[in-house]
């Protein structure tokens, strides 16, 4: 009996070991109205692993759907959001950054406000590295870049200068932020 209890945590050790590929960083929401039917969410994508990952899809029990939109230029020049129904690719050392003003994850359908301070669930469905789940805060004073690594424990700052520039290079993890590819 005993030996069954430990081999069944062990194996449930797995799939920690494969999602350790993908960092998710700097993970925030926008507070919606209390009307709305709509929020959207924000982070940075991290793929330390050996091959490219691709991102598959986003769920919530606060949303219906959740979906990721990417901003074009059309000929006009103005900027319109569409929806991307393939995922991202997120390839070996890169980053993709969904932010405002930039692609980013769009919730439609609330099943529950948004508001200032709240956390929810969001679980993010990858290729390899399986689903990973996060909490994720609603935060309308949000500076991105300012929050580190989900998960990250707290570490001497000491001797470090004031900059932004010096702590985001500390936490670069040898990677590059690197165009996002939407998938074929």
């Amino acid at each position: 009996m005993f030996r069954s209890q430990v081999l069944i945590l062990l194996l449930g050790l797995f799939p920690a070991v494969a999602q350790a590929d993908i960092l998710i960083e700097d993970a925030y929401a926008r507070a919606a109205s209390p009307a709305a039917t709509s929020g959207t969410v924000y982070m940075t994508l991290r793929n330390t692993g050996p091959q490219t990952d691709h991102l598959i899809s986003a769920r919530s029990p606060i949303a219906a759907k959740a979906v990721l939109h990417r901003n074009i230029e059309d000929a006009d020049g103005m900027m319109r959001m569409i929806a991307v129904t393939d995922g991202l690719d997120i390839d070996v050392g890169c980053a993709a950054r969904l932010e405002r003003g930039g692609d980013h994850l769009m919730f439609m359908g609330l099943t529950a406000e948004m508001t200032q301070g709240s956390h929810f669930p969001l679980t993010l469905s990858f290729e390899k590295a399986g689903d990973i789940t996060i909490d994720v805060p609603v935060d309308m004073t949000h500076v991105p870049g300012a929050v580190v690594i989900s998960g990250h424990v707290n570490h001497d700052h000491s001797g470090m200068d004031d900059t932004a520039t010096s702590h985001e290079a500390m936490h670069q993890h040898n990677t590059q932020m690197c165009a996002m590819k939407i998938a074929d």
